[in-house]
């Protein structure tokens, strides 16, 4: 700025948690991409309040949570979250919740801590780092799209029996993308009784698959990519007839 010309500097809020009520917004005026950190759940209470605005907004977590019975929201103390698109854990401790329960989230990004999903009901984006991570989601509801990413170490995927004739949450609209590591997806099937399941071609890295029928005479249809997605290119398959009923379900048409 030259001599005697008068400057004007915007100072934007700090986008941090205190140990106070906060309530934390873009300060600028802008609708940017921002950043809220809270170092210590101490720090995040049921008075704070953040709201993203515009632009994909990111809630920036550098401890964890380690309640598998409770939601994330919950385990943050029912603090208001608005129009935060990415919640990331930047820690390598040990995360834990059912769902994270907050509405506007759609990615969850974890270190490598072992981390867990336990219930999950929402549409997302759910990037685990390395660790022996799981991932499970509740029957009977209704989700939508689920994509998964997963780093090096022997992870679990469980998908549970849905209320639609296709008898699972996992279908065409699912990603999973495991890493190195003895990776395994569970696939309970709650369809009708004589459907078949055709295993989606949405999965890479996943070394075993086990399938259980919920019912007589499902089946499990398997095609040639599908047995190709382990690291060492081959899958192996446990199918599991979880009813007393006769069943002949075991169908593999890997031939596509």
């Amino acid at each position: 700025v030259a001599p005697g010309v008068l400057a004007v500097v915007n100072v934007s809020g700090a986008l941090k948690y205190t140990t106070n009520a906060d309530t934390l917004v873009t300060m600028t005026g802008t609708a940017g991409a921002d950043t809220y950190v809270a170092d210590f759940l101490s720090e995040v209470n049921l008075a704070d309040s953040i709201d993203g605005l515009g632009a994909v907004d990111t809630l920036q977590l550098n401890f964890a949570i380690a309640n598998n019975t409770a939601t994330a929201l919950a385990q943050l103390n029912g603090t208001s979250i608005t129009a935060v698109e990415v919640l990331t854990f930047n820690t390598n401790d040990q995360v834990r919740f059912t769902t994270d329960g907050i509405a506007s989230i759609t990615t969850v990004n974890f270190g490598s801590g072992n981390d867990q999903i336990a219930g999950n009901t929402e549409v997302g984006t759910y990037n685990f780092g390395n660790g022996t991570n799981s991932y499970a989601d509740v029957a009977g509801a209704t989700i939508g799209a689920v994509a998964i990413t997963s780093g090096t170490g022997n992870d679990t995927f469980t998908f549970n029996a849905d209320t639609t004739t296709n008898g699972t949450q996992l279908d065409g609209t699912d990603s999973i993308a495991a890493s190195t590591g003895t990776d395994t997806l569970n696939i309970n099937d709650g369809a009708a009784g004589g459907a078949l399941f055709a295993l989606p071609n949405v999965i890479t890295g996943v070394d075993a698959i086990n399938y259980t029928a919920g019912h007589a005479n499902d089946g499990l249809v398997v095609d040639n990519v599908d047995v190709n997605v382990a690291d060492d290119g081959e899958t192996d398959f446990t199918v599991t007839d979880g009813t007393a009923a006769v069943n002949g379900f075991a169908i593999f048409d890997a031939s596509a």
